[in-house]
Formats: C-alpha cells, structure tokens, sequence
C-alpha cells in the first residue's frame, strides 16, 4: 500500500533545528511508508520516501522524480545510544536503519510506517490557528491531503532575523530585528537595492555596469548632510583617502589625495574645467606662504577695486595684472634732470647750469645762506591713479662735518587746459639729509623719500609746475649744494588708453 509522508529530511531539520529555535508545534498524518533500497530513483510519485542505503541519503517523490532531502540520519556501529524521538540512525554493521522512540530504538523496516508520534515537537490533533504555517502534501493514493502544520512562523523567524515584506511588482523590503535602537531595512526594488543602515566592508566594488554610478541622497533635501567620511586613526601619515581610476589591466593611478594629517586636498592630475565656474577662497588675507598656494585678496591696495588673484612662489607674494576698467595699480618712477628746471621770479634762482668738475655730471649750485629755487614742469601722465613723492640727487661742494643738515622743499600745482599758468602751490613738504664728515666732495648723495605732497588739483593730462628750493632756515650745511635731478614716484596703473 502507497502510503505519504513529509519527507524525514524536513522531519529531522524541524525536529533538531527549527522545533529548538522558534518553538512551533507539528502535526503530521501517519500511515506513509519507506523504502530500504540501493536505488531510489523510481521512487517518484508525490510524497514516497526512500532511503538509499549505499549514499546513506534520504529521497522524497516529487511527482517526477526523486529528490534527495538532506536529511540528518547518523551512521554508528551501535545505534543503541539513538534513543530521542527524530533521531534517525543506520548500524554500520548490518545496514539496517533505526529510529529513536524515547525509550530505545526500534528498526524501520522497508515497508514500514512512520508513526507521527516519531517526530519531536508533535501535538496530537492540534488544529492550525491563523498565524500558524500549514505545509500541504499531495496524497496520490487518497482524497485526503497530508498536512504538517508549524506554529506561528512568522513570528519566530522575525524575533530571530527580521521581517520580509512583498510590495508591487518585484518589490521585496527586509526589516531587520535590531535589539536596540532603530531596525535597518534592506530593500530590493525594480534594478535597485536600498539599505536604510550604515553600511560597513573592507572594500565594495560598483560592477558590472557599462556606466556604474554611486548616488548619496538625504531625506530632507536639507544642505551638507549627505557625505562621504574616510576613517582616520591620526597617524603622522595617515593619508584619509585616494580617489583614482583603475584601467583594464587592473593598474590604478590616483587623481585625488586627501591628508587628513595637513588637512590638504592634493590634485595629482590637471584639472579642466569645461563649462562651470572655479571657486577661489576669497577674503582680505595673502595666500599662504608656501609655494603655489592661490586666493581672492578682495581687498589689495595694488588693485582699484574688487581685489586681486594672487599667488605665493614660495619666495614672495605675485598678483595677476588687471588692465581692464578694474586695473592694478604699480609704483611708477620718472627722473628730472636739472636741465628741464627753469627759475622761478618767487625765489633766487641758483647758479646757472654747469658741469661738476669734470665729472660731465650737470648740475645747479644752490647757495647756503639763501632759499635758491627753481621750477620742474611735469605732465601727468595718463596712467597716473594717486599720490606723489620725491627725492634729491645732489652733491657738496665743501666736505661736510659732522651733523650738519641739507634740507629741501617742494610744493606743486596743476594746470589745465584754459587754466592760468600762474597757478599756486600747495603746502610744500620737505626732505632733509643728516651729513657727517663721511661726505666729501665729489661724491653723489641722495636723499631718503618725502612723504606725500599733494599737488593741488592734480589730474590726468594736466601740467603739473613743481617749486624745489633749499630752505636755508632748516638748512646749516656749509658750501653750495649741487643739484643733479630730482626722482618722482606715483601709484600708476596698468591700462591701455581708451582710444587703442
């Protein structure tokens, strides 16, 4: 007689695994026989249980073939010891295989039924509730379903792993059972894979994809939260993370290197830029002093407005020139030779022209015990932005002793077009040298800076007209000064004038 019966693997994984982890309850209908054989493979309707006593392995009939169960069935030369209800045990010796009663153990027979209260965890007539896992078997031979019935599975598998939730389409979310604290989820979608968690690996590798992309989203939407941290123990060479691109032979080469240690961002590559904007630190701060470090000065004294782009060569500060509406500013210099000055009716005019000595030096004698003067027409020049200082290149004519003072003065004003020529000075400023015996004649002397003289009404294309005296009130030197030139300086800027 046919008889069915849930497979003894299932019965032995219930029995030793799932009956001690989650608790359930079984119940099983008897009268299934099984077969002792060497060969189970005809043994193939639904439910048919055969176990092939040369691979020791255990086959249930799945309608078309017979499959192997995995079932625990130990092998022992003294199967005495196998008492336990759903132990399963063959003798070595004489091949024969027995099962546990509780008590002792008792042979199973080929042709032998497998009493359900063989299985551990069974309850006799225990109706399934809602919550219960129902496993239905086919009986071929009878109207009547096999059935095994465990206990609220679900339950017992989310306490232990989680939950599993099936959505639309294709759709599976995982639920983990965390102890504490808030449960992760893992969710498989339509070609995408979720985890709500922090993820942790030694190393993950985005492949196989024509074109893989990582994309790191918050919630919220809300700015600066959501990043990527390397971790770093702090060592003194402790480089945070590589960014790189390994080619198909498996050779990497890395474009980006992250110090954590100088909290530096090193570029190992050329950037381009295409079709974006670069962004520069900008405040009223040089770049750091160390070659090849850049910024935004928005504030430099040398630029007009807006600031500069300046940059340290590891020796000093350099700036980008600008010669556009917003320019650069530099420090230009004229000289004046004294053959440009001419006398002026508002002070004693030195000594005409004359060569010193026989230097080929031309210069004008301007007297000890009387302001001499004279007059420099200059024209400000169209790169002229502010200021004006000068300084006096002369030389003595009597070697000089020990704190005697030079001292000079001068003071402009601009002429405009259609202006009177007769324009009048502002407040003249002076500049002053302290001479000692260490001066002699025939030595060319020259004067520190002035501080700034303010020409009245200067402005660009106008003529500047300059009085230069030696103010004898502030001056005790002994002997005639004799003046080469006089040097001018002024904040200019770089431009090209308007018209080219």
């Amino acid at each position: 007689m046919k008889k069915t019966i849930l497979t003894i693997s299932l019965i032995v994984l219930l029995a030793g695994s799932a009956w001690g982890q989650w608790n359930t309850k079984t119940r099983i209908e008897q009268g299934r026989t099984t077969a002792l054989v060497t060969d189970c493979s005809t043994y193939i309707d639904k439910g048919q249980l055969c176990y092939d006593t040369d691979d020791l392995i255990l086959y249930v009939g799945n309608g078309s073939a017979a499959v192997a169960s995995g079932g625990a069935v130990s092998t022992d030369s003294d199967c005495s010891t196998y008492v336990a209800i759903g132990q399963l045990c063959q003798d070595t010796d004489d091949g024969k295989l027995y099962k546990g009663t509780g008590a002792a153990v008792e042979e199973i027979a080929s042709g032998s039924a497998l009493a359900a209260s063989d299985v551990v965890g069974y309850t006799a007539d225990a109706a399934p509730t809602t919550d219960d896992l129902v496993i239905t078997v086919n009986n071929p031979a009878s109207a009547a379903l096999r059935k095994v019935t465990l206990g609220n599975f679900s339950a017992a598998v989310a306490t232990l792993f989680g939950t599993t939730t099936f959505g639309a389409g294709s759709a599976i979310t995982w639920t983990f059972n965390a102890s504490a604290g808030t449960d992760s989820t893992l969710t498989f979608g339509d070609n995408t894979l979720a985890y709500s968690g922090a993820f942790s690996a030694a190393s993950m590798t985005v492949s196989p994809s024509a074109d893989p992309t990582m994309t790191f989203s918050d919630s919220d939407n809300a700015a600066g939260t959501a990043k990527i941290y390397g971790n770093s123990s702090g060592g003194a060479n402790d480089i945070i993370m590589y960014i790189g691109v390994e080619d198909s032979t498996g050779e990497s080469t890395n474009y980006v290197e992250i110090d954590g240690v100088s909290e530096t961002i090193d570029l190992l590559k050329p950037v381009v830029i295409t079709g974006t904007q670069f962004k520069l630190p900008s405040s009223d701060a040089d770049p750091t002093a160390t070659a090849g470090y850049i910024r935004h000065d928005s504030s430099n004294t040398s630029a007009s407005g807006g600031g500069l782009l300046a940059w340290h060569d590891g020796t000093n500060i350099r700036q980008v020139v600008d010669t556009g509406t917003t320019f650069t500013k530099i420090t230009k210099y004229e000289y004046l030779p004294i053959r440009y000055a001419e006398d002026d009716d508002s002070v004693t005019a030195p000594a005409a022209a004359a060569k010193i000595g026989t230097t080929g030096l031309i210069a004008r004698s301007f007297a000890e015990d009387a302001d001499n003067g004279v007059l420099f027409f200059w024209q400000i020049p169209s790169d002229w932005v502010s200021g004006f200082k000068y300084r006096v290149i002369y030389a003595i004519d009597t070697n000089a002793a020990n704190d005697e003072t030079v001292n000079f003065a001068l003071s402009g004003c601009s002429i405009g077009n259609t202006d009177a020529i007769a324009c009048t000075e502002g407040t003249a400023v002076a500049v002053s040298d302290e001479l000692t015996d260490a001066y002699d004649t025939g030595e060319l002397i020259i004067t520190d800076w002035s501080a700034a003289v303010t020409i009245t009404d200067a402005a660009v294309g106008e003529m500047a007209k300059l009085l230069l005296i030696r103010d004898v009130s502030e001056d005790d030197a002994a002997g005639h000064t004799l003046v080469v030139g006089i040097e001018i300086k002024y904040l200019g800027k770089l431009a090209p004038a308007s018209d080219y």
